[in-house]
């Protein structure tokens, strides 16, 4: 094509396309423009420099298609846009914070901080290196060293002892001393918390105690807190506050005239601050006080601290009298003002007048009525009282006063009790009803001041208004404020609340049972305590039981049988009543007048308890025919009684009719198939006729019938073990432990059969999943014996008494530890039989066997325990 020869289109410039326009001129360019503004096409498209519909290439035509394309390429920036932010997001969350991103937001806060603000910034410490050298000997002037023995030694004085010689114990107490002091100093530095940026938001009232703390820690800083108040000061001179800890900072290093300085500078600057007046009164000398004291009340007329201020300062009582008559000319209203003036009075008669004026200008001050009837005669006390109350209509304490003054007036309880009711109830009415810890606080002062009536009022007053305000039951309720009072320690005042809620429901079983509980723990009148509650509850068996039970204790069985003959005329139906009676007799030998007993007790009840108390007494007066006799009686009456059916098989044992006593075994079994007792003795009695495979069949039986019998699974073990079949034993102590998982003896047992080394951490393992069962913690008790290590030993199986105390093989376990361990004396032996006597244990697995024997019956309980702790040490050293 032979353009060459052709002419140029329209706005064609020679080498512009190839980008000479450095060449061009204006003139060159021509019409290039408004050629440019006639193309076709939308507009604003003629503008885009990377638009290809212009140009040499362009076809100046812009198409709908040419739109929808534009249109979807926006949109495919706009989503990639979208993904591209949110990559960014997912990356800087990735990110680790930076220190700069965390300051983010307090430097753009930076921009609306004010120029007051900025000017109160405290200076930053220096700590670059130009100043090394001088934190260097700063440090080393703060160095600490140990105090010798011999300085400490020497600051005690002992005028008891000879010169130079050293007192060991009170040089350990002053060394304890000061480390004490030390750890007092390191505490106060932790926790003060001083920080110079947060200066500005300390409240005025802290600030000076605060900035003296952190000086007073740390000695060093005493010129970096001097300068941090200082910069306060010099941007607030006014600042009370500020200057007191700069004053009590001076004090602190003794430089106490510099302080009188800076607090003379302080009432220029703040003339009306009450708080400097005092700081400066306290550090002024006697001769000063008192001209800067006068000073202080021409400047703050209304100032009631400063006033008392001068009249301290005062010499002579006149002085102190006119001082304060000034300042009740100033402040006739305060309270205290009045009261120190009646205290500075020379006579009664005087007080009473200053009182008596006090109340007509105060008269909502409660204290000031309380000390004018304090002064008073009976009756005007009793009219001053009365007037107090007009004005001050919702005060316990003058109700609690005129309670008070009536019991010192010996006036009867009821009077006491109704004027407490009568101030609830006007207290209610007035809705400022003081709570039941108010009234018990009050009551408890009542006490310790030796107002027991008062205090008695109080509680009285409190329960008759619970009577007519509660709907819950009021027993409920007061036996709550019982349990209350007595863990705060107040255990006079819970007796009250028991006293007091008995005179309004006086058959309560509970409040009875409390009170005798109290009485008994407390070393109370706890006879006076069950017969009133006899006479109050005469269809109740269970107090006639607690005080033949006390008499019985006390030594006095005639007391008994008459306490329980009494009771038994009015229940005449009571087994319990008919059984105790019949125990005492037995224990004090009358053998023939408690079988009589028992027989009479049949007539009328014939309960399976009697039948089988009634063979027992045969047995003890071994009249065996007889009580083989009572036994099928009893049996034809209640033939599923295990108890019955074990004396029957007994009786015939010791007779020596092994053939019947077999049979008897066997039907008893088979009736009562769930009483481990049963089998137990079952199988004991064919070991002593029989072989010991008859014995282990016997336990197989009855394990079958009762799974979980930790009883039957100990026997089996033990059968083993006697044996000599020690992996046997432990095959059966598995099982045992598989079938009763929660058994602390079947436990330990297994353990017992492990090896020496495996024992101790499998007891730890072992305490930990059954809760410190009180078997495992006698087995540790019990291992550390065998290695007779005396005090562990003796520690562990006083655990387990206290965890369960009806255990007798536990007491025994205890008794022999004590037994062989040196360090136990004889006071402590003798608390051991104390406290076993009044535990009374009835359960175990070897004690039972002992203190149930026949032949038993007459032996002392503490005799019957160094049976125990003897047969447990031969059954220990058989088992080594």
């Amino acid at each position: 094509m032979d353009f060459l020869n052709q002419s140029p289109p329209p706005g064609y410039i020679p080498g512009i396309g190839r980008g000479a326009t450095g060449f061009s001129t204006r003139s060159d360019i021509g019409t290039a423009q408004p050629v440019a503004d006639q193309l076709p096409g939308p507009e604003g498209a003629r503008d885009d420099p990377d638009s290809t519909d212009t140009g040499l290439l362009g076809t100046n035509q812009y198409t709908k298609e040419d739109e929808e394309a534009d249109d979807i390429y926006k949109q495919i920036d706009r989503r990639m846009e979208t993904r591209r932010k949110h990559r960014n997001k997912r990356q800087a969350v990735s990110k680790p914070e930076t220190l700069a991103d965390q300051f983010a937001d307090l430097k753009r806060n930076l921009a609306s901080i004010s120029d007051y603000d900025w000017s109160a910034l405290p200076e930053a410490s220096d700590n670059t290196g130009k100043n090394k050298r001088h934190r260097q000997l700063l440090a080393q002037t703060q160095r600490f060293y140990a105090v010798p023995d011999s300085v400490v030694a020497g600051s005690i004085v002992d005028t008891t002892r000879t010169a130079g010689s050293i007192d060991m114990h009170n040089l350990t107490e002053a060394r304890g001393k000061i480390l004490k002091d030390s750890l007092d100093n390191a505490t106060a530095e932790i926790n003060s918390d001083v920080r110079p940026e947060t200066v500005g938001g300390i409240e005025d009232s802290d600030l000076s105690d605060t900035l003296l703390q952190y000086s007073a820690s740390n000695v060093g800083d005493t010129d970096k807190t001097r300068k941090l108040i200082e910069s306060v000061l010099k941007s607030n001179p006014a600042h009370a506050p500020a200057w007191i800890a700069l004053a009590q900072l001076e004090c602190s290093v003794a430089h106490t005239s510099k302080a009188k300085r800076i607090l003379a500078d302080a009432r220029a600057n703040c003339p009306s601050s009450e708080d400097i007046w005092l700081e400066s009164l306290k550090i002024a000398s006697k001769k000063d006080a008192l001209s800067l004291a006068r000073e202080a009340v021409l400047s703050l007329p209304k100032s009631i601290a400063l006033w008392k201020a001068l009249v301290d300062a005062e010499t002579d009582n006149t002085s102190k009298l006119q001082s304060l008559q000034s300042a009740l000319q100033q402040n006739p209203t305060s309270a205290e003002l009045w009261e120190a003036y009646a205290d500075h009075q020379d006579s009664e008669e005087n007080t009473k007048l200053v009182l008596r004026k006090s109340v007509e200008l105060v008269p909502e001050s409660a204290h000031l009525w309380l000390r004018l009837a304090s002064l008073e005669t009976y009756e005007v006390a009793k009219s001053v009282l009365k007037q107090a109350r007009d004005h001050i209509a919702a005060s316990l304490d003058l109700w609690i006063a005129e309670i008070v003054l009536d019991e010192s007036q010996q006036q009867s309880q009821d009077i006491l009790n109704g004027t407490s009711f009568s101030a609830l109830q006007n207290l209610s009415q007035q809705g400022v009803m003081p709570s039941r810890k108010v009234l018990f606080a009050e009551a408890n002062k009542c006490i310790e001041d030796d107002h027991k009536g008062a205090a008695l009022a109080l509680i009285d007053g409190l329960q008759k208004h619970d009577s007519t305000t509660k709907q819950s039951p009021l027993t409920d309720l007061w036996l709550n404020d019982y349990n209350y009072l007595t863990n705060k320690g107040y255990k006079e005042l819970a007796r009250l609340v028991l006293v007091a809620g008995l005179t309004r429901e006086e058959s309560d079983i509970d409040l009875w049972h409390e009170l005798y509980s109290f009485d008994q723990e407390n070393s109370g009148d706890v006879i006076h305590t069950l017969e009133s509650a006899i006479a109050y509850c005469p269809d109740e068996s269970m107090f006639p039981l607690m005080l033949a039970k006390t008499h019985w204790a006390n030594g006095y069985p005639d007391k008994a049988l008459e306490v329980l003959k009494q009771s038994l005329g009015s229940l005449p139906d009571d087994e319990d009543l008919w059984l105790a009676y019949a125990k005492v007799q037995t224990d004090t030998g009358a053998l023939k007048a408690a079988a009589e007993t028992l027989k009479t007790a049949r007539t009328s009840l014939s309960t399976e308890r009697i039948w089988v108390r009634s063979v027992y007494v045969a047995r003890l007066d071994n009249d065996l025919e007889k009580a083989l006799a009572l036994v099928q009686d009893g049996l034809a009456q209640y033939p599923n009684s295990s108890k019955l059916w074990l004396q029957k098989a007994q009786i015939e044992e010791s007779s020596g009719d092994s053939s019947s006593a077999t049979k008897t075994y066997m039907e008893g079994t088979r009736r009562c198939p769930k009483v481990a007792a049963l089998w137990i003795s079952y199988a004991k009695f064919e070991k002593s006729v029989g072989t010991v495979g008859r014995m282990r069949a016997i336990l197989d039986n009855g394990l079958v019938h009762n799974r979980d019998s930790e009883q039957l699974w100990y026997a089996r073990i033990q059968v083993e073990i006697a044996a000599g079949n020690k992996e046997n034993a432990r095959n059966v102590a598995s099982r045992a432990v598989q079938a009763s998982p929660k058994s602390g003896l079947l436990l330990s047992e297994s353990i017992a059969l492990e090896p020496r080394t495996q024992q101790k951490s499998r007891l730890v393992d072992a305490l930990r999943r059954l809760d410190n069962d009180p078997n495992l913690l006698c087995a540790v008790g019990k291992t550390f014996f065998r290695e007779k290590n005396w005090s562990k030993a003796q520690l562990w199986i006083e655990r387990a008494v206290k965890a369960e105390p009806d255990n007798g093989d536990a007491w025994g376990w205890l008794n022999l530890t004590m037994k062989h361990s040196p360090e136990v004396t004889e006071k402590e032996r003798t608390s051991l039989i104390e406290r076993f006597i009044k535990a009374d244990p009835r359960h175990g697995i070897i004690w039972p066997a002992i203190f149930k024997d026949l032949k038993h019956h007459k032996t002392p309980k503490v005799e019957l325990l160094q049976v125990l702790s003897n047969t447990l040490e031969e059954s220990n050293r058989n088992n080594i």
